[in-house]
């Protein structure tokens, strides 16, 4: 696979929802898992609980793209985690 090539072709659009996961992933390497870890599970909670399925979204997607960086902090508090999320997944 090469990226360059990829992105030189005609059918390649970058979109702000590439670039943002991309940037929350590159800040997440850059500040660290320590620093970065309380805020993106303080701001999934609060998307989380939002009644819209974009909200829902955007907070899964901060995990997800976040989660390399700070897998020391997330690993402790995973059970908890998984059964947060599933339980506002469940209450739409």
């Amino acid at each position: 696979f090469d990226l360059d090539e990829e992105i030189d072709g005609p059918d390649y659009e970058i979109t702000l929802y590439d670039a943002a996961l991309e940037t929350l992933d590159r800040l997440a390497m850059a500040v660290g898992g320590k620093t970065m870890a309380p805020l993106v599970l303080k701001t999934t909670e609060a998307y989380m609980k939002k009644p819209d399925w974009k909200s829902k979204v955007a907070g899964l997607m901060a995990l997800s793209q976040t989660a390399e960086s700070c897998r020391d902090s997330f690993i402790p508090i995973l059970g908890k985690l998984v059964t947060s999320i599933l339980k506002e997944i469940k209450s739409d």
